[in-house]
């Protein structure tokens, strides 16, 4: 909602000024503000398909000042809320709910606790992307492929084939996150050539 709310604005306003150029650059620098790598990583294919680079360097751009603007400014409201609520906490006015955490029934079998290892679910996530890849190249990419696979894992979660943050599980979190951010950097800086930044 915040996005094609800042997406509208940023349209309306662009409307005044008489080149399509900057409803482009809102169309695809809008998206990674609430979207991340992965509506960064759509929008710089769409803007490379058009064969505009410049909107990728805008779009990568936006996506490195949102970490290291908003991230710092959003961990106030942040810390203050969570002073409030440790505050209520103390105070009794709010309660701690037991077993509100617990996973509930899932419609697969899960496998016994002595097999479940680092590997047997990285082994599952392997499945679900090799699944979303199918499905891709079955429809022909009609839906962006990083949206097919979203949906793949948000069902298979559902139904008890995936676990609950894979990722963080397996102990592998932090290691495909530099890989993921390092790819984007290096693929985004290396459209970025002097005539891109400064035509």
């Amino acid at each position: 909602m915040f996005t094609l709310s800042v997406l509208c604005a940023i349209l309306f306003w662009g409307g005044f000024v008489p080149s399509n150029i900057l409803e482009l650059a809102a169309i695809v620098a809008t998206p990674p503000l609430s979207g991340g790598i992965v509506a960064y990583m759509i929008m710089s294919e769409g803007a490379t398909a058009m064969g505009r680079p410049e909107l990728v360097t805008l779009a990568l751009a936006v996506l490195v000042l949102q970490s290291f603007v908003g991230y710092p400014l959003t961990s106030f409201p942040l810390k203050r809320e969570a002073r409030h609520l440790l505050g209520d906490y103390k105070s009794g006015k709010t309660l701690a709910q037991a077993g509100s955490c617990e996973e509930g029934k899932t419609l697969l079998p899960q496998l016994p606790s002595k097999y479940v290892t680092n590997n047997t679910t990285l082994f599952k996530v392997a499945v679900a992307g090799l699944i979303g890849m199918v499905i891709t190249s079955w429809t022909n990419e009609i839906i962006s492929r990083y949206v097919i696979l979203l949906i793949v894992g948000v069902i298979l979660a559902e139904i008890g084939f995936l676990d609950r943050s894979p990722l963080i599980k397996s102990q592998v979190f932090g290691f495909t996150s530099v890989v993921i951010v390092g790819f984007v950097v290096v693929s985004g800086i290396a459209v970025a050539t002097p005539d891109v930044v400064a035509p």
